[in-house]
């Protein structure tokens, strides 16, 4: 495709990189002033089925869309334009002129110098997660080190990699979610296809590890729980070593859950008196005086309005939030500066009308109940209900919408546990071959851009089985009955292996047993009450020494089991709610 010019305009210069899915490539812009160079990266759909590329394009369309909101920021590259030819979609960003992160590690690098890493990575992230996007490929190769002024650049987004994902499971007709990311950097949730924001944190958390031992996160261990052994390889502060491991903790529930959240952290932490290295704070201008513009690239520099690194401020400066985040951390952090603004305006106020006669009226707070409750309402419109009601939630008491949203709140979660219960027996059903049942549940589910995505798989596969059932059968040609042979004598059911670890855990719902063998293990789970089976799919498994631990995922409720191939006496499953608590620990068998 060198040489050649699409959509009129781009016309392609070089390679610039290549995937299972498409290319990237070199362009020059033939219509602006300079024919500046950009980036044009093409996806190719796998199959040329015209229902597999309506949807296909409108999930193009949409992150593409989403991808232009987030070149507002100053450390993302901008979107040009986005268009279809030839039934394959481009995507053209604007050229960042650096190098990669990459570069830079494969030594250890000082503490302060991490710290400032992670402080403006988490700030480009905080803004990424605002815009409820979620990166999936956090790695040093996909940051670049600006030439023109140091700055970090987040590249590589996930429009083609959304549309990846969606055109993996439309092709395929097998799986929800794909998992997309980078071994090493990517956490088990994320493996088994259910990244959240917090999976981008641990991906950063490896760059920083990554960073102050000078060793790829391949080349670490890992300890029976799936907790990444890397202390003992640096020369760290107790407060970073602790940032870091909360960052890369195994569970995602025991992470920081926001970027912001992060970043506050990580900002009192700047500023904490036992760090081991401490940048030394530039003076502090008085309130009048003009920032000055150095000459020099700056790691702190006032180059974009949204991001500052203090240095010796006691209090961080929050980072502003656009209304529609999902996050509503930040919000709260705002919220409670502004509210200790206006204290501090309150008191000078106070201190003025001790010496002049002027009445000075404060304008009261304002309530925020009425934005979070349509912010709920968008999120309920597009179907995603678990979320409009944990929105809806936020809304306080005394706001004049909270009567308003207790209504919304109690219909959607009906509403909301009724289609989850529908999508459950449809995967269950298609799990278990009653392709009827799995159509009729997934056609019941609504059709909107939450569940479309979801149902449209199990629809397509069940349709495909109904119709090779319904096929008709060539009728047999008759052959001549063979002789009879000699019925073999029956082999006895070999005996298991002595010390082969099995056992069965149960309680009023769940049924489970577990069986080793091998050096590997196996697992059956049935619903004791409606039948159905546990939808343990996608296990990750982390061996240290002489133990396994196999991780499974069932809903946002986690399965864990520890296992010696080489003492059968270890067999240990545990069940952790999706807030940390551990509802099981059961030692499933032991030998006598």
């Amino acid at each position: 495709m060198i040489g050649q010019l699409l959509s009129g305009r781009y016309k392609l210069i070089r390679p610039l990189g290549a995937g299972g899915m498409g290319q990237t490539y070199v362009a020059e812009d033939t219509q602006r002033p300079g024919n500046p160079v950009c980036v044009v990266k093409q996806l190719k759909p796998p199959t040329n089925d015209p229902s597999f590329l309506t949807i296909a394009k409108r999930l193009f369309n949409k992150e593409a869309e989403t991808l232009e909101h987030l070149g507002h920021h100053n450390q993302i590259p901008q979107l040009l334009a986005y268009f279809e030819h030839g039934q394959e979609f481009f995507l053209v960003q604007d050229f960042v002129e650096g190098h990669p992160l990459s570069q830079e590690l494969g030594q250890r690098w000082p503490e302060d110098q991490v710290i400032q890493l992670l402080d403006e990575a988490l700030t480009i992230l905080d803004f990424v997660h605002s815009q409820n996007v979620i990166h999936r490929d956090i790695k040093p190769d996909n940051i670049i080190r600006r030439q023109k002024d140091d700055r970090l650049v987040l590249i590589d987004f996930g429009a083609v990699k959304q549309v990846r994902s969606q055109n993996t499971v439309l092709a395929s007709q097998v799986s929800q979610s794909v998992a997309v990311g980078t071994p090493g950097y990517m956490p088990s949730e994320q493996v088994s296809g259910h990244p959240r924001p917090s999976s981008d944190l641990y991906a950063l958390g490896k760059i920083g590890i990554q960073a102050l031992t000078g060793l790829l996160p391949t080349q670490l261990l890992e300890d029976a729980d799936g907790e990444v052994i890397w202390r003992e390889q640096a020369q760290v502060s107790e407060g970073l070593a602790a940032f870091l491991t909360k960052m890369v903790r195994h569970y995602f529930k025991m992470r920081y859950q926001t970027a912001g959240e992060a970043l506050e952290a990580l900002r009192q932490l700047r500023v904490a008196p036992t760090e081991v290295v401490a940048p030394v704070p530039p003076p502090i201008p008085p309130i009048n005086a003009q920032p000055v513009v150095p000459t020099q690239p700056q790691p702190v520099a006032t180059v974009q309005p949204d991001y500052t690194v203090p240095v010796a401020a006691p209090t961080p400066a929050p980072i502003s939030q656009p209304e529609s985040s999902r996050s509503l951390v930040p919000l709260f952090i705002g919220a409670g500066l502004l509210a200790a603004g206006l204290v501090g305006g309150a008191v000078a106020l106070q201190s003025s009308f001790n010496n002049s006669s002027p009445t000075v009226e404060v304008t009261p707070k304002a309530d925020a109940g009425a934005a979070l409750l349509v912010q709920a309402q968008d999120e309920a419109e597009t179907g995603d209900l678990g979320e409009a009601v944990a929105i809806a939630t936020q809304i306080s008491t005394d706001s004049d919408s909270y009567a308003g949203a207790t209504e919304s709140i109690e219909q959607w979660q009906t509403d909301w546990d009724e289609q989850n219960d529908l999508f459950e027996r449809a995967e269950t059903a298609l799990s278990a071959g009653r392709w009827i049942e799995a159509r009729n549940a997934a056609r019941a589910l609504p059709n909107n851009d939450y569940w479309e995505p979801k149902t449209t798989p199990i629809i397509a596969k069940a349709k495909r089985e109904l119709d090779a059932i319904k096929a008709p059968k060539p009728t047999p040609t008759p052959t001549a009955t063979p002789t009879p042979t000699p019925t073999p004598t029956p082999t006895a059911t070999p005996t298991p292996t002595p010390g082969s670890p099995s056992g069965t855990f149960q309680d009023d719902t769940w049924q489970v047993t577990l069986r080793g063998e091998n050096s590997n293990l196996t697992y059956e789970g049935r619903n004791l009450k409606t039948g159905d089976s546990l939808n343990l799919s996608g296990a990750t498994v982390a061996t240290s020494q002489d133990r396994k631990v196999y991780t499974w995922y069932n809903g946002d409720y986690q399965y864990r089991v520890s296992w010696r191939p080489s003492d059968a006496s270890v067999l240990r499953l545990q069940v952790i709610t999706p807030k940390g608590r551990e509802l099981i620990n059961s030692l499933l068998y032991e030998r006598t």
